[in-house]
């Protein structure tokens, strides 16, 4: 994490979110090797409105679906197991529980 001095903090999510502007403003700055020259400074001064912007996001949700935690362990199982019985449990439950996740129904509550 860096500081610039003028209350922006440059993180990697705000970074992240601001890439186009951070890859320009470093490609002037390789460009014309000088942080005071005008396209310098112009580029800087929009990178540094675009992370004042960033730092106003959420952040990142770091929280995984109990659904995908499920996959993650039984999925590598699948293909690993001895027990072709297991095996077939296994793959028979992901098949069900797959498209349920990745693509859900509707609720059809207001039908009745």
């Amino acid at each position: 994490m860096g500081d610039d001095g003028d209350e922006n903090v440059f993180t990697v999510k705000n970074l992240k979110h601001c890439e186009d502007n951070s890859n320009s403003f470093f490609a002037s700055l390789l460009k014309y090797k000088d942080m005071n020259h005008k396209e310098t400074k112009a580029q800087f001064e929009t990178l540094s409105k675009c992370v004042e912007v960033a730092n106003a996001l959420p952040e990142e949700e770091k929280v995984i679906h109990p659904a995908v935690k499920l996959i993650q362990y039984y999925l590598p199982r699948v293909f690993t197991s001895d027990l072709p019985r297991e095996r077939t449990i296994i793959a028979d439950t992901l098949a069900y529980l797959m498209p349920k996740i990745f693509d859900p129904e509707p609720d059809d509550e207001g039908d009745d």
